[in-house]
């Protein structure tokens, strides 16, 4: 669905604001998602090395970069809000940053563009990484899972048949049981 909006007079003054703002919160959303892309490869780094004190001060030190983002958006938000009142859209929804974009003068416009192609790239790479780290995760806590399922069942010996005519087992108790 095409975006139409009215190019209202008297909005350059502004407009030179909200671009530099847009320049600015979206570098400040690149950086942090590029930040957090880093502490996503050092995770996987860490999983590997079963390196238990790596990934507790990795899951701190994600927190910087993740209310930097939302700090960002949210003056995104706040940006795109104003331009919208200002443009009043014509029956559309709410306009994102590249439905907007064509508003803003060059060379801000081009700024823009350029950072939500490099931010849309770093998005895309975080995402990816983030899938495999959650895929090996998932992968070591099947395969723990297995381990201590075997360890559990180790101690198992046939005592004979049962009633039935099944081989029955005798399970001793272990370290194992006590903590489940």
């Amino acid at each position: 669905m095409a975006l139409t909006l009215s190019q209202p007079t008297g909005l350059a003054p502004d407009l030179h604001d909200d671009a530099a703002g847009l320049v600015d919160s979206l570098a400040t959303l690149h950086a942090a998602l590029g930040r957090l892309h880093a502490v996503s490869v050092e995770k996987l780094a860490a999983m590997r090395r079963a390196d238990v004190a790596g990934l507790a001060r990795l899951a701190v030190e994600e927190s910087a970069p993740l209310g930097a983002a939302l700090q960002a958006r949210d003056a995104q938000r706040a940006i795109l809000a104003r331009l919208a009142q200002r443009l009043r859209p014509t029956g559309a929804p709410p306009a994102g940053v590249a439905e907007m974009v064509d508003f803003f003068p060059e060379p801000r416009a081009s700024q823009i563009r350029a950072r939500i192609a490099g931010l849309q790239e770093t998005a895309g790479k975080l995402s990816k990484q983030n899938a495999l780290v959650a895929s090996v995760a998932r992968g070591m806590q099947t395969h723990i899972a297995a381990v201590l399922e075997e360890i559990a069942n180790a101690n198992c010996q046939p005592v004979g048949y049962g009633p039935n005519g099944r081989v029955e087992q005798q399970v001793t108790r272990n370290w194992i049981d006590a903590v489940g």
